[in-house]
């Protein structure tokens, strides 16, 4: 997806999949179906790239993640080639926009859970039950030989 100001304008222009055009309502290059679809059409992606169903709190992980990825380039670019630095100064933003994001990363296990197939949910994959008990016995006797 390609975004810029309009030309005409100012407003934003998108190419997207096969549509591009502007959003602005007032625009000679308004292109409809673009203003009307581009939003819906880029949380699809978003949903199918993550892996996760549409009820639940999606947008609450949308910003958790964003901002993840958000840190990631500001810890590289502020890092200067030192990676060290750039180890412990990202690993302590990281923890600490997680202890502050702490039901955006439930809702995002919940989602991981749910799109591996483990767990298998109705309404609301908060309220998911275990569907993939081979993998639990796995897991079980794996994390009882961890020594950590």
């Amino acid at each position: 997806m390609i975004k810029w100001p309009c030309k005409l304008c100012g407003g934003n222009y998108y190419s997207f999949k096969d549509m591009d055009g502007c959003t602005n309502w007032d625009c000679e290059k308004l292109n409809y179906d673009v203003a009307e679809n581009i939003q819906d059409d880029i949380e699809n992606e978003i949903h199918k790239r993550l892996g996760f169903c549409g009820c639940g709190a999606p947008e609450k992980c949308f910003i958790l993640i964003k901002s993840i990825l958000d840190l990631k380039i500001k810890a590289r670019s502020d890092c200067k080639n030192d990676i060290n630095t750039w180890y412990s100064d990202y690993d302590l933003s990281l923890k600490e926009l997680l202890s502050k994001n702490v039901d955006a990363l439930m809702w995002i296990v919940e989602y991981l859970l749910d799109d591996k197939h483990i767990t298998s949910h109705g309404g609301n994959v908060s309220g998911s039950w275990l569907d993939d008990l081979e993998f639990k016995e796995l897991l079980d006797v794996h994390c009882d030989n961890l020594k950590l």
